[in-house]
């Protein structure tokens, strides 16, 4: 998950107005050739839904959030719009469909954003794997808060330091040399409307 906002260190106008007004960005265009099915891993079921309906569920339910993309593959297109049927009645989802890279993928959601952008509807844009459908709600609201005052941001999972970590963890992240640990990060971007220039 990653977002990008036109707010350049707490000085975005939007910010100190409200609460950001979100648009998310789902990818699920991918193979999920590495989950050893025939299947888009995404379509797969989770605790009784889709895999990919769980992180728009997720979102979806913060006011902030006022627009839903969800890339996908055209091969998928009618299982994904039964599943949105299904299973996100109540949430308005546009569908786009994703290029030949993870890249083009995002491209062609912010194209389909660009309006809202441009017209300074949409403060912040969510971009979302969605084979990772445990990021829940709060997650994505420090992500947004977060990219409304620096400008953009990524959440990571800080390691456990050695000294805590159960044995059992000791011996995984010894398999792991050179791992380093990992920290929160903030990336700035002056405009959103800079991601819409390739």
């Amino acid at each position: 998950m990653a977002a990008t906002s036109g707010g350049t260190g707490g000085a975005s106008g939007a910010a100190e107005a409200g609460p950001p007004r979100a648009a998310l960005v789902v990818l699920a265009a991918g193979e999920g050739s590495r989950v050893g099915h025939d299947t888009n891993k995404v379509l797969l079921p989770l605790a009784g839904r889709r895999v990919f309906t769980w992180s728009i569920r997720w979102a979806h339910s913060l006011p902030q959030v006022a627009q839903v993309v969800l890339v996908i593959r055209e091969g998928d297109r009618e299982q994904v719009m039964r599943a949105l049927a299904r299973e996100l009645r109540d949430v308005r989802v546009t569908v786009v469909v994703g290029g030949s890279s993870r890249h083009e993928s995002e491209w062609n959601a912010l194209q389909a954003l660009a309006p809202a952008i441009e017209s300074g509807e949409t403060d912040v844009v969510v971009i979302h794997d969605a084979a990772r459908p445990l990021a829940g709600a709060q997650v994505f609201l420090d992500v947004i808060e977060a990219a409304a005052v620096y400008g953009g941001a990524l959440p990571v999972r800080e390691q456990i330091p050695r000294r805590k970590r159960p044995p059992l963890l000791d011996g995984l992240a010894d398999s792991f040399q050179g791992a380093k640990e990992v920290r929160m990060r903030f990336g700035v971007f002056n405009e959103p409307s800079q991601l819409l220039s390739k």
